[in-house]
């Protein structure tokens, strides 16, 4: 689990250490981080030795008339919504 809110990611997390005891690897940071998203990686095959699948829940949206979408918009929701995902 990762959020860039730490009061999200504690709540978060003991929401899925109910169901999942022991089974959870949360860090905070952004999951565009290409930092975090290898250390998200690296610490489950620590931990658990594999990654058998992974769940992207992360989303972003620009909540904007099409017309005042900037490009930069665009990036932000783009770089959430797909590139985390593959990279």
């Amino acid at each position: 689990v990762a959020d860039r809110r730490a009061d999200d990611l504690q709540r978060h997390a003991e929401k899925w250490n109910a169901a999942f005891p022991g089974r959870v690897v949360a860090l905070p940071g952004d999951i565009r981080n290409g930092d975090l998203q290898a250390s998200l990686v690296s610490a489950c095959l620590e931990r658990f030795g594999t990654v058998d699948f992974l769940v992207n829940n992360a989303a972003n949206q620009a909540t904007l008339p099409i017309a005042e979408v900037t490009p930069e918009h665009w990036h932000d929701v783009q770089s959430v919504n797909v590139e985390a995902a593959l990279y």
